[in-house]
């Protein structure tokens, strides 16, 4: 048992599988909240919208915190978070309205393809721009805690 354990701590040492279960679960919530509200009639611009809205400052926290800990600032980090999902919502609903107004695929369906694509982006966004690190040697100097 005690192996195990220290397994799965090596296994979450890696920055891409921290990222992967961080958004793992902040995935599936915000996907069961956009299949909430198209369950209960709601447009899925209006749910995709409200998964965002909700989404953002829960990713953000998982990310910062847990994911990549970053030694920059707080408010720098959390606007440039902001903008990236700003980007990355646009790319979603682009996906989505092509997906499902062309008849390809349904809104519960579409939605679940195009956030695959996305992701991709979402982390390398995240790991090379929102969240460097000092320690990486890429970082502005306008973005670390003196």
């Amino acid at each position: 048992m005690e192996g195990s354990i220290l397994s799965v701590k090596k296994i979450l040492d890696f920055e891409v599988v921290r990222f992967l279960v961080a958004g793992s679960l902040n995935t599936g919530l915000m996907y069961l909240l956009y299949l909430l509200l198209i369950w209960a009639g709601h447009s899925y611009p209006l749910a995709l919208t409200m998964d965002y809205v909700v989404g953002i400052p829960f990713s953000y926290l998982l990310q910062r915190y847990w994911t990549f800990m970053p030694k920059g600032k707080l408010q720098m980090s959390f606007l440039k978070y902001v903008l990236t999902y700003i980007g990355v919502f646009v790319g979603n609903m682009v996906l989505s309205v092509i997906l499902i107004e062309s008849g390809m695929l349904g809104p519960v369906i579409g939605q679940f393809v195009s956030l695959a694509l996305v992701i991709v982006m979402s982390y390398l966004v995240q790991k090379f721009w929102v969240f460097r690190s000092a320690v990486d040697g890429n970082v502005d100097s306008h973005t670390i805690d003196r």
